[in-house]
């Protein structure tokens, strides 16, 4: 019976490894729903972004939208979240305003009325020699530097095929001198400039300016995620540092601190010219961040703004995996043990 024992604990601590997922719930400005939101304030809204990147869960933050356009949703192009201050993980996340094939139907209202059960669609081409259309809204997807990742198979990944998203997107939103994965220097979102079209371009979060968003103009912040590092007082709208950094939005480092680039890098410079040059293996204006390749097209994590019980329920992910695994493992550990 002791080995009986012996060998149930080492099954039990291996479905307890396996079942450690890495949710967003825990990052600065995440949500549930929109009501989690207004408890900031009454203009702002859940926005989730999809992905099917490894590791990463319940990818969802508050965002400010005071009117149609604000945010990416329905018929509008608009911002989505960034993830400058969350963990590791999150931070390779790169925020596009794309076509979305809803699940819901179309509403076919002539008047651009919805009723209960359908949304308002855009009609758009599939391509510029084409005449075929598909009925679509806007959402935020993450993008890994070569495709937007959509569930593979999925009816919106289906339709991405059709748009050429990676010339769009890397002509027009990836900085050439900067990470090649992050859109906007991980500063905003690649969005069209107009519903329906495709001139995509960088919208840069508050503070932020520049064709790839690389300047900082001032220290204001609407999300914590807006600043470089530290946190964004939400009553003053201004960025709070952290040990080792300094300046507007947080972006300098302070060659006097032990707490320096992450401990990942070293400070150069001197004055308001410090940077960050960061260990292999790491990225980032305070070397936080881990950049990562091509990702596998899974079941997207965030397939929508509705509760964490249904995106549990409808995305599997890495975690789900690892248990499955762990639990199979266990099965062999006693079935051998009984023979």
């Amino acid at each position: 019976m002791k080995s009986y024992g012996v060998l149930l604990s080492v099954a039990t601590l291996a479905l307890l490894s396996g079942a450690d997922a890495k949710s967003a719930k825990n990052q600065p400005g995440w949500c549930k729903d929109d009501k989690d939101c207004q408890k900031v304030s009454k203009d702002y809204v859940c926005v989730s972004v999809q992905t099917t990147r490894s590791g990463v869960e319940l990818v969802k933050q508050c965002l400010p939208q005071k009117q149609g356009g604000d945010v990416c949703a329905g018929m509008q192009p608009g911002l989505c979240p960034s993830f400058s201050t969350w963990d590791k993980e999150f931070q390779s996340i790169s925020s596009v305003c794309a076509y979305i094939v809803p699940e819901a139907k179309c509403s076919t209202d002539p008047n651009g009325k919805s009723k209960k059960g359908t949304v308002n669609c855009l009609e758009v081409k599939t391509g510029k020699d084409s005449d075929d259309t598909e009925k679509v809204i806007y959402g935020c997807v993450d993008y890994d530097g070569s495709q937007l990742l959509f569930e593979q198979g999925s009816d919106s990944d289906r339709a991405a095929q059709s748009f050429d998203y990676k010339t769009l997107i890397s002509e027009n939103c990836v900085n050439p001198k900067s990470d090649n994965d992050v859109v906007c220097s991980g500063r905003g979102t690649c969005m069209p400039m107009n519903a329906g079209g495709d001139n995509y371009q960088c919208k840069c979060n508050i503070g932020y300016s520049g064709k790839m968003c690389q300047f900082i103009e001032n220290n204001k912040c609407t999300t914590d995620s807006q600043c470089l590092a530290g946190v964004c007082n939400m009553e003053l709208q201004s960025c709070e540092c952290s040990k080792g950094t300094r300046g507007d939005k947080c972006a300098l480092c302070d060659p006097k601190s032990p707490d320096a680039c992450n401990k990942k890098g070293s400070c150069k410079g001197n004055g308001s010219n410090t940077t960050c040059a960061c260990e292999d293996g790491y990225a980032g204006a305070h070397c936080t961040r881990k950049p990562q390749g091509k990702q596998s097209k899974k079941k997207s994590s965030n397939s929508s703004v509705d509760d964490e019980e249904d995106s549990m329920a409808t995305a599997p992910h890495s975690s789900t995996l690892a248990v499955t695994v762990t639990m199979a493992f266990a099965s062999v550990l006693l079935a051998a043990f009984f023979n």
